[in-house]
């Protein structure tokens, strides 16, 4: 995709790159790979990451924040409930596809849920150690352990 764009001196010049343009990135060049993650569902991260000469001030990456447009969607017409969703900006999508045929598909680092990775690990491990205690408890104690780690399960998921 080619677009027109005004230079410094107002003449016109065509850019394969318009919104990365847009956000201020100039030397397509350098880039090498970049990631994107959403913040609290409301919020996207997009940062991109440089190949940089030895002695180069330039910054490694740049990160860019992008909100997300609320809209409220009627989940169920009959009970008239709605529900909050929060929509991706078409700027990012843009960004993302840019960079996606400059560096190809490939370039996009994984962004690892560490959060849901750790409550993940977190919750198999206290099942690994509800079996072991109930393995050794005596059947009276069973079902006031079975409570207790149930309402341990409950604490992790609303963390």
């Amino acid at each position: 995709m080619v677009s027109d764009s005004l230079d410094v001196d107002g003449k016109t010049m065509t850019s394969d790159w318009p919104v990365l343009d847009s956000m201020g990135v100039t030397r397509h060049h350098e880039i090498t790979h970049y990631s994107h993650r959403v913040l609290e569902g409301k919020r996207d991260v997009l940062r991109i990451f440089y190949k940089r000469g030895k002695g180069s001030l330039l910054p490694v990456s740049r990160k860019y924040d992008f909100g997300r447009a609320q809209h409220a969607v009627v989940v169920d017409s009959g009970s008239a409930h709605v529900e909050e969703v929060f929509e991706i900006s078409p700027t990012l999508m843009s960004a993302i596809e840019e960079l996606d045929r400059l560096l190809g598909p490939s370039a996009r680092t994984p962004v690892r849920d560490t959060a849901e990775a750790s409550r993940k690990a977190t919750l198999d491990e206290l099942d690994r150690l509800h079996d072991a205690v109930l393995g050794i408890a005596t059947d009276d104690d069973a079902e006031i352990l079975d409570e207790r780690f149930a309402a341990l399960r409950a604490k992790i998921d609303a963390l």
